[in-house]
């Protein structure tokens, strides 16, 4: 584990070699601890968080990594979660249950990337009887019983009954959309807050 220098986001993979927040190269920057992900000063040598060496001019890094060694037994020794209670333990990485700097963007990663809100509202408008707008905002059960309803009421709408479903799925829609555009729906199905856009 470990996180961005230049804004302290969580790296997601050993692998990669630029931040998934900032585009900036792994190693690079001196805003935050790669280490634990704490913000550090120009002037310091090791992190304040967890002693880990930040490579600063001037200092013996082999000095500093033994005291962080030495630092990180001591404080395992002593408490085997040193972040219980601080912001990084209220600010934990829901995939991967790694602390996340609580400065960086939660939500940078590909799979949770925030849905707007002017599309799904249209979606539920225009196309809401067939659970578009659910289905766009990760809501799958809701979407999938929109969906079989309006083909029922389709294949059914020779006999009147028909008709009339596939009216009430699509006023269900419409509300919907119309719930979405004005904010009464905040989030999606993941509890990413929409944009607006």
């Amino acid at each position: 584990m470990s996180f961005c220098k230049h804004c302290g986001y969580m790296f997601l993979s050993e692998s990669d070699n630029m931040c998934g927040n900032c585009g900036t190269p792994r190693g690079q920057g001196s805003n935050y601890c790669s280490n634990c992900g704490a913000t550090i000063t120009p002037d310091q040598n090791n992190c304040t968080m967890c002693g880990y060496f930040v490579g600063k001019a001037g200092s013996n890094p082999n000095q500093s990594q033994a005291n962080y060694n030495y630092n990180r037994t001591q404080t395992m020794t002593a408490d085997p979660n040193p972040l219980q209670g601080t912001a990084f333990d209220n600010n934990m990485n829901q995939n991967a249950g790694y602390p996340v700097n609580p400065n960086s963007n939660p939500y940078a990663s590909s799979a949770n990337v925030a849905k707007s809100r002017v599309a799904a509202g249209l979606l539920g408008i225009f196309f809401g009887g067939f659970g578009v707008h659910n289905f766009y905002l990760g809501y799958t059960n809701r979407a999938v019983l929109q969906l079989v309803l309006s083909i029922v009421g389709i294949l059914t709408a020779c006999i009147g009954v028909g008709a009339l479903l596939c009216f009430g799925v699509g006023v269900w829609g419409f509300a919907e959309g119309i719930m979405i555009l004005t904010g009464k729906v905040e989030t999606d199905s993941k509890g990413i807050p929409l944009k607006n856009d």
